[in-house]
């Protein structure tokens, strides 16, 4: 039996969506919107440094922790290494195919997140 993916995704970022509390956190949405543009034009690894440099790996509003345990979830056939953060990001970018998995599944919650800040009052 296949795995849908895109289900863990959308559990993800509903979980994204619920560090902005029940208002549009639009600092936040604006963060994470230049956070995927960084993903998609720039790669895996810039963009886990831009959530560093942005403040997004740690609370309130750590992002990154959500998407590290999607990324690690046997589910989504754990992409991610259980290393510390760095270790794992780099030996991420070791394989092809590892690495563009890592970053669909990321890409696609990051999307679901743009909608689902875009929906709060």
């Amino acid at each position: 039996m296949a795995t849908n993916l895109d289900a863990h995704c959308a559990h993800c970022a509903h979980q994204i969506v619920a560090l902005s509390g029940t208002s549009r956190d639009k600092e936040l949405e604006n963060r994470l919107n230049n956070a995927l543009s960084v993903l998609q034009e720039d790669g895996f690894y810039a963009f886990y440094l831009f959530l560093k440099y942005r403040d997004l790996d740690r609370p309130p509003k750590d992002v990154w922790s959500l998407l590290r345990a999607l990324l690690r979830g046997d589910a989504v056939g754990a992409p991610l290494p259980p290393e510390d953060d760095d270790t794992a990001v780099i030996q991420l970018t070791e394989d092809l195919q590892t690495l563009l998995l890592a970053k669909q599944l990321t890409e696609r919650t990051l999307i679901y997140v743009r909608y689902g800040l875009r929906s709060l009052p």
